[in-house]
């Protein structure tokens, strides 16, 4: 049995904010942009649950 494996995963990072209640979801090129709170490269997704953020993340194909 072979499992297919979503590689485009792997290009994105995810982090939650207990404060906010959200979470984010940034491309692994923008981590120190993310971090250091500079201009990224990629877009950044937010939403209230890890898949929301990751397709606010991906709905942005012109900026990457």
């Amino acid at each position: 049995m072979e499992e297919t494996i979503d590689l485009e995963l792997y290009a994105f990072l995810f982090h939650y904010n207990s404060y906010t209640k959200s979470w984010g979801c940034f491309n692994r090129a923008d981590y120190r942009n993310y971090w250091n709170g500079t201009e990224s490269i990629h877009k950044i997704g937010r939403g209230a649950t890890l898949e929301a953020a990751l397709k606010d993340a991906q709905n942005d194909k012109d900026k990457g």
